[in-house]
């Protein structure tokens, strides 16, 4: 078995395997990406308004509509916002044994907080509208300083406390996370449906001195081969990016080392079989390390997802593929309208120079005197074509726009036109559903996958005890608990949760403005009766509905409860029995079965199973009225490979019994 601490630079079993690797990274590259770069360039101009060759009009005017960007903006501030919703949590947790592992989802918090994904996200999805990929490579980092504190020591001579001071090690780790461009990742074959599936995985690192040095100490590149090593002049995309931010880099500056970061299987000294490993090379005649995988799992540390993907390719297209030409059109048009403004407002002198030879006077000026014979001098104007070039741009910019997905809405426009209140939520709602289908594929495809190496990583390389920040109800919950290096005991399925807590968000909108309207309607209209909610639906998942069912408890005594809830685990259900609900739906049932759960709770009645057994014994619910029975359902099917939990309806008998019983 491989030594993951050995570099096999010096073995020619395996190095003798890296060269023809290597002939596939470069010739993947240099040609098959070729065509892919340079159309990715082009479109990142297009991001950055750069006037180029593309553009067909060259007059005065050298304007840039920068349409195309305002809609990718709009995309990315929807999507960061449905992905990274302000309240409740995003992530969720479920364990094999079918227990609330709060250790496990406040480590995760910690490690998105930690790792900076959210602030990375806007530039992953802006990467994603431009290059046609999602991408990241995520890693463990492990920093370690020397601190100086001050502590107080008791002198035995004297019998005083003296300060001194003492030197401690500060170890900071945790998963780090880095966007990948699509022109620095190339994968063998281009056919992969996933990177899993790929042979050959590489990705092209831009590295300073210092960073060189640094994996030289670490161990990962080879002292001599790092000396060999020499620097590139080729742009990279991480340089082009600075440079669209205003930093220039001019003489040694933009010089970099070039490597290549390579996973694929080799055959190790002393093996059979081939496996898992990570090469860094500069080119064919300078490898810096060939390594075995460290992570247990032995896979690559990238996760990439196309945004449209092609069939049969591994790659997908970009958002700006289609709208290329509408964009250079649209600024041709605009510039063409502009010199055309400026000329119509611009006399136009006629005159015989013949009959009026002193055209040397004809100056536009305040008090110019004009010696020439009026009746020989004739104004006109330049046709106002710019009127036609606004309203053709208008519509091209309304194609383009419905094209990406983006409606007035999400720009932040006020509604163009005559619109009643219903038509402005319809388009709402229709934008709303394709911002949810892509945010979903990114959550499935990205943040779970990221929710997974993050504990991967956190089970293989955290040693130490940690601390971290664990939230409830502001204002009321809140502490610091030391969180132990996890165990190889249970297995988790994470799911990243960020749009359904947004549409949930939006929905108990929706309901609580239906609630209002109902609420407004006279009397006179209903018979002299007067509407009053019996149920109300509360969010679980965020943590907030036992808070909520307490507080509506107290205010309003007699109200029945129902929770609607994503998760059927034993605590989520005992805290919502605790609460004082009279209903408990999990996710998934059709719209019938929670009008029979309404009209079940209203009636007083349970579900099928020891409700009658049970009931007697919960004791008083909110405001000290008796508990009605609870009724509980469950539609979710088990995630593939986790062992399927027990009932909900199981659950809540077993913790209203242990509730009468003063169990917890």
């Amino acid at each position: 078995m491989a030594d993951i601490e050995r570099n096999y630079i010096d073995s020619s079993v395996a190095t003798s395997q890296v060269r023809p690797i290597w002939r596939t990274v470069s010739d993947m590259f240099e040609n098959q990406k070729r065509d892919q770069s340079d159309a990715i360039n082009r479109y990142w101009d297009i991001y950055n308004c750069v006037l180029n060759d593309n553009q067909s009009y060259n007059g005065n005017s050298q304007a840039y509509v920068p349409a195309v960007r305002d809609a990718i903006e709009a995309r990315v501030k929807r999507y960061q916002s449905m992905l990274f919703p302000k309240i409740g949590r995003q992530i969720e947790v479920i364990s094999e044994s079918g227990d609330r592992p709060d250790a496990t989802m406040a480590v995760m918090e910690s490690h998105v907080r930690t790792s900076g994904i959210e602030n990375l996200m806007p530039a992953m999805l802006r990467a994603g509208d431009i290059e046609g990929q999602w991408s990241l490579e995520v890693m463990w980092s492990k920093k370690e300083h020397i601190a100086k504190r001050v502590r107080e020591v008791r002198d035995e001579a004297t019998g005083t406390e003296v300060q001194t001071l003492a030197e401690e090690t500060v170890v900071r780790e945790g998963p780090r996370v880095e966007v990948v461009a699509a022109q620095d990742l190339a994968v063998y074959p281009m056919t992969a449906e996933c990177i899993d599936d790929a042979e050959i995985v590489s990705r092209r690192v831009w590295m300073t001195d210092a960073a060189m040095d640094e994996y030289v100490d670490e161990g990962w590149f080879d002292e001599k081969a790092r000396k060999a090593a020499s620097k590139t002049t080729k742009r990279s995309p991480g340089v082009a990016r600075s440079e669209d931010a205003g930093q220039r880099a001019s003489g040694t500056s933009s010089e970099l080392y070039l490597v290549y970061k390579i996973w694929a299987n080799i055959r190790f000294p002393g093996d059979k079989d081939s496996a898992p490993a990570v090469i860094f090379a500069t080119g064919e005649r300078n490898v810096l390390g060939i390594h075995a995988n460290q992570y247990w799992s032995g896979r690559t540390p990238i996760i990439s997802e196309p945004v449209d993907k092609i069939g049969g390719s591994f790659w997908g297209r970009s958002k700006v593929t289609h709208v290329e030409k509408m964009q250079y059109l649209l600024n041709d048009l605009i510039n063409e309208g502009a010199d055309s403004a400026g000329y119509s407002v611009m006399p136009i002198v006629m005159t015989d120079p013949v009959k009026n030879p002193m055209i040397s006077s004809m100056v536009l000026g305040l008090g110019a005197i004009w010696q020439t014979n009026p009746n020989d001098t004739q104004f006109a104007e330049f046709p106002a074509l710019w009127q036609q070039a606004f309203q053709i741009a208008s519509a091209i910019k309304a194609q383009l726009m419905e094209s990406l997905d983006v409606n007035e809405s999400m720009l932040g426009y006020a509604p163009q036109g005559r619109k009643n209140a219903q038509t402005v939520a319809q388009e709402g709602e229709a934008a709303m559903a394709s911002i949810v289908d892509t945010a979903r594929r990114i959550e499935n495809g990205v943040l779970t996958k990221l929710l997974e190496w993050f504990y991967e990583l956190d089970q293989q390389f955290r040693d130490d005890e940690l601390l971290i920040l664990q939230t409830g109800e502001i204002g009321m919950q809140a502490k610091l608990e030391r969180i132990q290096p996890f165990q190889l005991y249970e297995r988790y399925f994470f799911k990243w949760n960020g749009s359904e807590q947004t549409m949930g968000a939006a929905r108990i909108q929706q309901m609580i403005a239906a609630m209002n309207v109902i609420r407004g309607i006279p009397p006179q209209q209903l018979g002299n009766r007067k509407y009053r909610a019996d149920a109300h639906f509360i969010g679980l998942a965020g943590g907030g509905g036992e808070a909520a069912a307490r507080r509506i408890g107290r205010i309003a005594p007699d109200a029945k409860l129902i929770a609607l809830s994503g998760h059927g685990d034993r605590g989520t259900v005992l805290d919502m029995v605790r609460a004082g609900v009279v209903g408990y739906l999990v996710k998934g049932g059709s719209i019938d079965e929670i009008v029979q759960a309404i009209k079940r709770a209203a009636a007083g009645r349970g579900s099928r199973r020891g409700d009658r057994r049970t009931a007697a014994r919960r004791g008083p619910g909110p405001g000290g009225r008796p508990a009605a029975p609870l009724a509980v359902r469950q539609h979710r099917a088990p995630a593939a490979g986790v062992r399927p939990a027990r009932s909900a309806s199981d659950v809540v008998c077993d913790a209203r019994e242990g509730l009468a019983g003063g169990g917890s």
